[in-house]
């Protein structure tokens, strides 16, 4: 069976055989237990900090026939860790309502992520948090900076896993798509899935998020690899 066959049978397996209740399973446990942290701290910077720590221990797992990486342990709970969730979303610290709060039906400026990437998206953030004089658009900013780099340091971590699966190609475009502006379709798509999936998996509770116009957003991309031969139409 080839890559392409591959994701394929995994998709239509997805379809007709995954259970209805299962879920990003990492996200309810881990959140769970860090809920209550940095209450002492404005919204945006307890928003960055436990998306910090949740993408710090989140699993990254990688499949040997994956062409973009980016996956979450997605599984019915089990009895205890259904008491664990009942006990997450009636705290009063319960992270939608106090952290994350509801975020879905939105978009992204997808554009400018691929401008300027990740770590220029950094620089931007922490350049208006350094020249601002006002403190709510400081504490905003500050939160930024740290959010792009909990998303590159995650974004490194499935680096390391594609490495240890010998899928050369797919870290080079991590690589590229955590440390710099994305110069290839491949890399390009890799850091609009990680972002998505990020929002979807790890974030919203309502994951209703559009990627707008792949079409007119990758197409330079895609030009630019048939261009030089590292893509047919």
């Amino acid at each position: 069976m080839n890559t392409i066959q591959a994701n394929i049978a995994e998709a239509k397996d997805a379809l007709e055989n995954k259970p209805l209740f299962a879920t990003s399973v990492e996200r309810i446990l881990i959140l769970n237990e860090l809920k209550s942290s940095f209450k002492d701290l404005p919204q945006p910077l307890r928003f960055s900090k436990i998306l910090s720590l949740l993408l710090s221990r989140v699993s990254t797992p990688v499949k040997a026939y994956d062409c973009i990486a980016g996956r979450c342990v997605d599984r019915e709970l089990t009895k205890e860790e259904e008491e664990k969730f009942q006990e997450f979303i009636k705290s009063p610290d319960y992270t939608t309502e106090t952290v994350f709060m509801l975020s879905g039906h939105c978009t992204f400026s997808w554009d400018m992520l691929l401008e300027y990437g990740l770590t220029g998206l950094k620089a931007r953030a922490l350049k208006s948090a350094e020249t601002t004089k006002a403190a709510d658009k400081k504490i905003f900013w500050t939160a930024m900076g740290e959010i792009y780099q909990a998303i590159i340091d995650y974004t490194l971590r499935y680096e390391r896993a594609a490495r240890e699966q010998g899928l050369y190609a797919l870290a080079e475009n991590l690589n590229t798509a955590a440390t710099k502006k994305p110069d290839t379709f491949a890399s390009a798509l890799q850091l609009l899935w990680i972002v998505a999936l990020i929002n979807c998996a790890y974030i919203a509770e309502n994951p209703t998020l559009t990627v707008g116009r792949l079409d007119k957003i990758l197409y330079p991309f895609f030009a630019e690899d048939v261009r030089k031969g590292a893509l047919t139409k």
